[in-house]
C-alpha cells in the first residue's frame, strides 16, 4: 500500500484515543500498519443485549473503528474521514471473552477508500469469524 503521510500511525493511535465512544466500550488499538489495522476489545457484561450475547453494536463498531484505522494509514495527510456507506453481516452471537478485528484496505482512492473488516472470536477449538463488514470511506472536508 502506498504510505500518503508519514504520521499515519500517530494519527490512527489518536482516532483511537479521542473518540470517546469507542473508549467507552473498552476498544483497543492493537497494530497499524499502512492498509492494515488490527484492534479488539474484552467482552463485558454492559457489552450484552437481552439474549446474553454481545449486541451488534459494539462488533459494528469495533469492525467499522479498525476499519477507519486502516483507511486512515493511506489517507493523505490532514484527511479527516468519514464512512457515508457500510454493510455488515453477523454470522455467530458470543457471549464472553476477547474479539478481534481484522480490517485491511481493499482499494485506497484519492477519493474513496474501500475496506472490509472480520471480527474473530477464540476459544479452545481456534479462530471463528463471527462478522464481516465493507466500509467506504471519503473525505469529510
Amino acid at each position: 500500500m502506498k504510505v500518503r503521510n508519514s504520521n499515519y500511525m500517530q494519527d490512527v493511535e489518536t482516532v483511537f484515543r479521542e473518540a470517546t465512544f469507542i473508549r467507552e466500550l473498552g476498544i483497543k488499538l492493537v497494530t497499524v500498519e499502512p492498509g492494515r489495522c488490527l484492534a479488539e476489545v474484552e467482552v463485558i457484561p454492559a457489552h450484552l443485549q437481552h439474549l446474553h450475547r454481545v449486541h451488534g453494536g459494539v462488533i459494528s463498531s469495533l469492525a467499522g473503528h479498525a476499519a477507519l484505522g486502516a483507511a486512515i494509514s493511506v489517507a493523505a495527510e490532514g484527511d479527516v474521514l468519514v464512512a457515508p456507506e457500510f454493510t455488515f453481516q453477523m454470522f455467530r452471537g458470543v457471549d464472553s471473552g476477547l474479539l478481534q478485528t481484522k480490517a485491511q484496505v481493499i482499494k485506497g482512492g484519492a477519493l474513496l477508500i474501500f475496506t472490509e473488516a472480520e471480527v474473530f472470536y477464540n476459544d479452545a477449538a481456534g479462530e471463528h469469524l463471527i462478522a464481516k463488514g465493507n466500509f467506504t470511506f471519503t473525505r469529510a472536508r
